[in-house]
Formats: structure tokens, sequence, C-alpha cells
């Protein structure tokens, strides 16, 4: 069995991968997906076509998860419980999901642009030309 202080920092990793690259937030909230689906969404993901609007939207939502990950990296060394870690990781991904819908998205949208960034290299040039 894991002690707390092995599970906070899981806990932080999580967070930590639900606010960047393809995890992001709904991937955090699922759970475990099986193969064959997640390969079927990286084959969509591939097709996904993002306008420059949405990508900057995108751009704006993930710098957003960003702060909101960082500001709950620092709370995760002062969890001492199990149910004050599940209260935290509960407020990250309700605030990160905030953030996501207050840049023009929804987190599926987020989502998808996400993997089409990771598996689209034409996806992934729009993405890089922003954030550069």
């Amino acid at each position: 069995m894991l002690s707390l202080k092995n599970k906070i920092l899981m806990t932080a990793a999580t967070v930590a991968l639900s606010a960047t690259g393809g995890a992001h937030v709904a991937h955090a909230q699922q759970g475990n997906v099986a193969p064959q689906q997640a390969q079927q969404g990286q084959a969509q993901a591939q097709q996904v076509n993002v306008t420059d609007q949405e990508m900057r939207d995108f751009v704006d939502a993930e710098q957003a998860v960003r702060q909101v990950k960082s500001k709950f990296q620092g709370k995760v060394q002062n969890i001492k419980t199990q149910d004050q870690l599940q209260a935290l990781q509960a407020k990250a991904n309700e605030q990160m999901v905030q953030a996501i819908r207050e840049n023009g998205l929804k987190v599926e949208e987020y989502n998808r642009t996400a993997q089409a960034i990771q598996t689209n290299p034409q996806v992934q040039k729009k993405y890089l030309k922003l954030v550069q």
C-alpha cells in the first residue's frame, strides 16, 4: 500500500499531467481507456482540422490551465490526509475546467486539440507558431 506521501507525489504528477500534454483534463477525469479506444482517438486527432481561432483559444486556455496547475502543485505539499488530497484534486480539476471554458472552449475541444497537436504534424506546426 502506498504511503500518504507517495500518494501526494503521485497526485502532484497527475495534476501536472492533466494540465499539460495529451493527458489533459478530461482524460484525468475518465480514468483508463481501452487500447482500441485510444487508437481510435489518435486516428481521429490526426484528422482534426483546428481553425486559427480555435488554436488561439487553445493556447490561451492552456496558459490558464498551467497557472492553475502551478498554484495547486504548491498546495500539495501541505496535504496531510486522503480527504484533503481528494478535495484538492477536485478543486484543481474544477478550476482547470473553468479556465478552459473561460477561454471559449469545451473540455472535449481542448482535449481534442491537445491530442491533435501531438499526433498531427500540421496542427503541431500551427501550435508552435503561436507559442514561439
